[in-house]
C-alpha cells in the first residue's frame, strides 16, 4: 500500500481545505482560476521544477495556481506543514467544523499503481457522494448532492482518475545540470510526491479538472494549532 500524506490549514487560501466536505481537495489552479493546460503549454518536467523551486517571478506566478497538489511520505512531515512547521502545537480537534488543521491521508494499493513513465503512475477510482457533507453545521448541502449518483462514474465505476508523480525519480540524472539542484535536494529532504487531479471535462473530455473527488481511498484527521479559534465563514 502506498501512503501519501498532506497538511493544510483553515487559512489556506490557495486550496481552500475547509471545504472538502463538499468539494474534495483542490488544486490550487481550481480556486486561482489557473488554465487546464498549463503543463500541456509549460511541459511536465518544468510545471514539476517550478512548483518545488520557485525563485524566479514567472515560477512564483505558476505555484500560485500550479496544477499539482503536494504530498510526502512522511507524516511526521505533513504534520509540520499542517501546524506552520510547529507539529507540538497541533491539538486533535473533535468538534465538528471546529478544526483549523487538516492532515489528509491518501491509501492506495500499489499493484492498482499503473506506470507512465519513470516516476510516475496513474491511479484510477470510484468517488463516493456518500461522504459529501456541508461544509458548515447548519448547510443544507448534506441532504442533497449525496442521493444522486456521480454523473461521470455512477458511483460504481473507476472511472475518476489521479496522476501522482514521485519528482526525485523524474528528474533528470545528469551531474552537470544544475538547474535541478534545488529542486531534487527539497523533493528529497520532504520525501515529496505530488499529485494532478485528472478527471476530464464531460463536456469537451479535453481539460482536466483541478479537483480530486470524495472517495473512500483518502481521509482526513482534523486537529487545531495550540491557541488557535476557528474564524466563523459563510460557505
Amino acid at each position: 500500500m502506498l501512503h501519501l500524506y498532506r497538511g493544510d490549514s483553515y487559512y489556506n487560501d490557495r486550496t481552500n481545505a475547509s471545504i472538502y466536505r463538499s468539494d474534495g481537495l483542490l488544486a490550487p489552479a481550481c480556486v486561482g482560476g489557473g488554465r487546464t493546460d498549463n503543463i500541456e503549454n509549460i511541459g511536465f518536467l518544468e510545471t514539476i521544477k517550478w512548483h518545488i523551486d520557485h525563485l524566479q517571478g514567472y515560477e512564483k506566478e505558476y505555484y500560485s495556481i500550479t496544477d499539482y497538489i503536494s504530498f510526502t511520505e512522511k507524516l511526521d512531515t505533513a504534520k509540520a506543514w499542517a501546524a506552520d512547521l510547529n507539529p507540538a502545537n497541533l491539538i486533535p480537534c473533535t468538534i465538528p467544523h471546529g478544526e483549523t488543521r487538516y492532515v489528509f491521508h491518501l491509501k492506495m494499493p500499489k499493484n492498482e499503481l499503473i506506470p507512465i513513465s519513470k516516476g510516475v503512475w496513474e491511479f484510477f477510482f470510484t468517488c463516493n457522494r456518500q461522504l459529501l457533507d456541508g461544509n458548515t453545521t447548519n448547510s443544507l448541502l448534506k441532504y442533497f448532492p449525496r442521493h444522486n449518483d456521480c454523473p461521470f462514474c455512477n458511483s460504481v465505476s473507476k472511472v475518476h482518475s489521479i496522476i501522482l508523480v514521485k519528482p526525485i525519480l523524474v528528474f533528470p540524472d545528469i551531474n552537470d545540470d544544475k538547474k535541478y539542484d534545488r529542486a531534487k535536494k527539497l523533493t528529497n529532504k520532504n520525501e515529496e510526491w505530488l499529485v494532478l487531479p485528472n478527471d476530464r471535462h464531460e463536456r469537451t473530455l479535453k481539460h482536466r479538472k483541478t479537483r480530486i473527488p470524495r472517495a473512500n481511498f483518502w481521509d482526513v484527521e482534523h486537529y487545531n494549532l495550540l491557541g488557535e479559534r476557528r474564524e466563523r465563514r459563510n460557505l
